[in-house]
């Protein structure tokens, strides 16, 4: 699978997950809501995680590498130019496919990875311009709701100055963060609202499901399953609040007052924030916690875990084929067998021998006295045998799997298009019958039909890889 069909699976993957979770999430209490947008979540990045794995897993000597394999994609389109020799010989034009998409998700990556360092710089300056409480009041209801929770650490309570959403934050340390604006009555409720995030684990749980859209930037529905996640978050915690504090209409009010205060704070913030983003989610909030509490019916219970155990081993598969294992590859002999064979010009950005520019060269020139015999060093059928451009007499050869050995600027073919041939067969002779300046063989690997280096291929080229 090539990078740009696997982005296009995975748009449309996401998109299926997203609207499956929408209709077996809608109606439904805030529990079971969560967890299948977690499982949503879960399985739009597994693919990519899939296919890391599969990129990592111990592999034999002698493989051929994937055009799906986005790291190696990527290694050998770093440091290129952008230009692209059609003949093999000089001709600028655009590079693969699969050199822009991954260019687009490395560049994506780093916008991504920035936006979260400077969120994390934003953060940091809160905390540290932050005071202590100096509150009895807020000090005592914090103690009580962490040991009503469990928690082994009750969290201190510091004041934010400015407008801005409350939130817990710290690892080491855990505090709640509550603006100069909430006094010291509302200010115990949101308390306890934080220490349920953290009695959930979610400083930790969030930053994960947020990743899921860092990772599929390029998927409006990942960013709406982030959204939905962000949303299910803060009304879980509103559900375990009320049964902790036992004031249903007082939390409402004060949730209300804290988004009214907070309704022109800046961007939002790297944490689990009392109030994220979005217009819609106050209400639905309030409304939930004003009636009681509705959990999921067994049967669509049901069905949800069925429709994760379904989709589990597609995503798998999908990843997996992002990131094919490279198969052994049965060659033998060496392409040129001659003791003055060389490698003349290799594979990518070059000095272009006509023009001198620099041009995409699409395989490796291999010089050769004329008429040195060239050799398949697979079994294949040849799909090609003829003169085309300034490949000259050019022979193309595709393996089982799919993949094309190109033989060009031959001087003669011995092989007519639809033969089966066996690895080790005489296919021609070296030559300078295109646009070259000298003879040599020019030899392309092809993988759905975009050129990759060649000699990563496993394949010997001249005597000098035999010894």
């Amino acid at each position: 699978m090539s990078a740009g069909f696997f982005i296009l699976a995975s748009l449309a993957w996401t998109g299926a997950l997203a609207l499956a979770a929408q209709i077996l999430a809608r109606g439904r209490g805030p529990y079971f809501a969560q967890a299948v947008w977690r499982g949503a979540a879960f399985l739009m990045a597994l693919p990519w995680l899939a296919a890391g794995v599969n990129r990592l897993w111990p592999r034999s000597v002698q493989e051929l590498p994937m055009v799906s394999d986005l790291s190696a994609a990527s290694a050998d389109m770093i440091g290129a130019v952008p230009g692209f020799d059609a003949a093999g010989e000089g001709m600028l034009s655009l590079p693969a496919t699969s050199q822009i998409v991954v260019w687009v998700l490395i560049l994506g990556w780093g916008f991504r990875a920035a936006c979260a360092v400077a969120a994390q710089a934003r953060l940091q300056r809160m905390k540290a311009a932050s005071t202590p409480a100096d509150s009895s009041y807020l000090d005592l209801s914090t103690a009580k709701w962490a040991d009503r929770l469990g928690l082994s650490k009750t969290p201190s309570v510091r004041r934010l100055h400015g407008v801005t959403s409350p939130f817990i934050a710290g690892f080491a340390a855990r505090r709640i963060y509550l603006p100069d604006s909430i006094d010291e009555a509302s200010g115990a409720l949101i308390a306890a609202h934080e220490c349920v995030h953290l009695k959930r684990g979610d400083l930790i749980t969030r930053p994960l499901e947020r990743a899921v859209a860092d990772l599929l930037f390029f998927s409006p529905f990942a960013w709406h399953a982030r959204r939905q996640l962000d949303h299910y978050r803060e009304a879980v915690c509103d559900a375990e609040t009320v049964k902790l504090t036992g004031d249903r209409v007082a939390y409402a009010r004060v949730l209300t007052q804290a988004a009214r205060m907070a309704r022109q704070a800046p961007q939002p913030l790297p944490v689990s924030a009392l109030l994220p983003r979005g217009r819609r989610s106050l209400p639905r909030r309030v409304e939930s916690i004003l009636k009681p509490d509705h959990a999921g019916r067994g049967a669509t219970a049901g069905l949800a875990l069925a429709a994760f155990l379904v989709a589990t081993p597609i995503a798998l598969a999908q990843g997996v084929q992002a990131v094919e294992k490279k198969r052994d590859i049965k060659a033998v002999g060496v392409v040129i067998d001659h003791p003055h064979a060389k490698i003349t010009s290799g594979f990518g950005m070059r000095q272009d021998p006509f023009t001198g520019n620099p041009a995409w060269h699409r395989g490796i020139d291999i010089g050769a006295p004329e008429g040195t015999p060239v050799s398949s060093p697979i079994a294949g059928t040849v799909v090609f045998s003829g003169k085309k451009g300034a490949y000259g007499e050019m022979i193309d050869v595709k393996c089982k799997d799919g993949d094309i050995f190109r033989f060009a600027q031959l001087k003669k073919r011995f092989v007519k298009e639809g033969e089966e041939i066996e690895a080790g067969a005489e296919i021609g002779k070296v030559g300078q019958s295109g646009r070259a300046s000298g003879p040599h063989l020019h030899f392309e690997y092809i993988k759905h039909g975009e050129p990759y280096d060649p000699s990563k291929s496993g394949i010997c080229l001249t005597p000098a890889c035999a010894s």
